[in-house]
């Protein structure tokens, strides 16, 4: 038990333990550090795909093409992943380009899975 909780602590993202800062606030709190890897990558990982599969699967089930839909999929994906870090901006003042690689490596993948199924 011990274990897990010391991996738990380790994997914890610094920025999802940073304090918000509040909205009338004239001065912005110094950003987290943003690690490469850590619970907040791979969550940002699994929901792109997440996305990605699940605007894919509406579209095709919409009657659009497979080409049609995994770049319909794609925008949408890439939709929500530059406003959840907007989103982030604004609420905390950190904008994440690292959270976008995981986002666009989750997509990735499971765009390719679910062309790959299509054939």
């Amino acid at each position: 038990m011990r274990s897990l909780l010391l991996a738990a602590a380790l994997l914890q993202s610094p920025a999802d333990s940073a304090p918000a800062v509040p909205a009338d606030s004239t001065r912005r709190a110094a950003p987290a550090a943003d690690p490469w890897f850590g619970e907040d990558k791979l969550r940002h990982f699994v929901l792109a795909g997440l996305v990605q599969g699940s605007a894919y699967g509406a579209a095709t089930a919409a009657g659009v093409d497979r080409r049609a839909a995994l770049v319909t999929a794609s925008g949408i994906t890439a939709l929500v992943s530059l406003g959840k870090e907007w989103h982030d901006r604004r609420r905390r003042g950190v904008f994440s380009g690292r959270d976008l690689v995981w986002d666009a490596a989750g997509a990735l993948v499971w765009g390719a899975l679910v062309a790959r199924a299509g054939r």
